[in-house]
């Protein structure tokens, strides 16, 4: 079994490292302002992660995002880890926008995946809500 990244997922490694070194930098004080404004994260960051076409990586080439596959979001969300990136990609894009693009109707896909592929619209999963007991039909 080949664990070797292609060429086109170490130019996503590379881009995405260089973003969080070039936005975070290890610098603990940066990030405490992004946590500290209104939203929790840097919306500047968020337009630029879109920019890079992270928030379509997921996404299926048929609903005008990238078809990146597993192994993609894996480079992209180790190297925004490595960076302590506080920009909520895993659970906006990954976990609410995949649940979202596999359970959504098709005038819900229609409506929405195009503006959460932008990046203009984020998602979050309440899967877990206390007045449902973990029920996936019944959030509270």
């Amino acid at each position: 079994m080949n664990f070797d990244l292609d060429e086109d997922q170490r130019l996503l490694k590379a881009s995405v490292e260089r973003f969080a070194t070039d936005r975070y930098g290890g610098d603990v004080e940066r990030r405490r302002s992004y946590r500290a404004t209104e939203h929790g994260f840097s919306p500047e960051n968020w337009s630029m992660l879109a920019d890079m076409g992270l928030t379509a990586l997921p996404f299926s080439e048929a609903d005008g995002g990238l078809g990146g596959g597993l192994s993609e979001l894996m480079v992209a969300g180790e190297a925004l880890g490595e960076g302590l990136v506080v920009e909520p990609w895993l659970e906006s894009i990954v976990l609410a926008g995949g649940v979202f693009a596999h359970l959504a109707g098709a005038a819900q896909r229609e409506e929405l995946l195009p503006s959460i592929i932008a990046g203009e619209c984020r998602l979050a999963l309440a899967w877990a809500e206390a007045g449902s007991r973990y029920r996936h039909d019944a959030p509270g």
